[in-house]
């Protein structure tokens, strides 16, 4: 929701690029991600950077097999919620054909809202940006159709 503009400005949510760890993330939901990927987390590695305090980390099942699970609660930005839930109903609506990774779901619970991925391989850009690293992102989203 955008404020209106005569509102007073609020302070800034925390967005320092500090993500909380997956064992952050409370056991009934850590059981509910393994039942909707249908298979136990064998190890989880916390992805530094972005704006949102939850989780972001990739896992890895007991199968071998590989996800990408983001998870925020309220605390301690109550809009992290909302922001991930607006996420998940656009990465729902995207075409399968999309260049990004697979959508595998999202769900509420006590809460906290979950996003799981498909996990790609690949590294953040360097910051300052370098243009070679991101380039070979560019053809996709200039040929691409608006949704």
């Amino acid at each position: 929701m955008v404020p209106p503009r005569d509102a007073a400005p609020a302070a800034p949510p925390p967005a320092a690029g500090e993500r909380l760890p997956w064992t952050a993330v409370p056991a009934a939901l850590r059981a509910a991600v393994e039942d909707a990927l249908g298979g136990r987390v064998a190890e989880a590695a916390t992805q530094h950077g972005g704006f949102s305090p939850g989780v972001a980390a990739r896992l890895r099942l007991a199968d071998g097999r590989r996800a990408f699970v983001k998870a925020v609660g309220p605390h301690p930005n109550p809009d992290s919620p909302d922001i991930h839930r607006s996420e998940a109903s656009i990465a729902a609506a995207l075409p399968a054909h999309a260049p990004t990774p697979a959508f595998l779901g999202s769900f509420d619970r006590d809460g906290w809202v979950v996003l799981l991925f498909e996990d790609v391989d690949g590294a953040p850009p360097a910051q300052p940006w370098i243009r070679a690293e991101l380039d070979p992102s560019w053809p996709p989203w200039t040929t691409w159709p608006a949704a």
